[in-house]
């Protein structure tokens, strides 16, 4: 790891605010697209922190046809 300057302490919570708006901006769009598949997978799927030792990866909803 490197050690922080100030600038990067600075714009750590700054941009940490951003990556989430865009992350549940991006959830919601899925959500448009897969509908109750999503959902499914969400309440699976940890969004940003992985529980490790589960039962195995968790299945990828397949993209619905046209």
């Amino acid at each position: 790891m490197q050690s922080p300057t100030l600038l990067t302490v600075a714009m750590f919570p700054v941009l940490s605010v951003m990556y989430l708006r865009l992350a549940r901006n991006e959830e919601k769009d899925v959500r448009k697209v897969f509908g109750q598949e999503w959902d499914e997978y969400a309440a699976r799927v940890p969004a940003f922190i992985p529980r490790f030792g589960g039962t195995g990866i968790p299945t990828v909803p397949r993209e619905k046809a046209s």
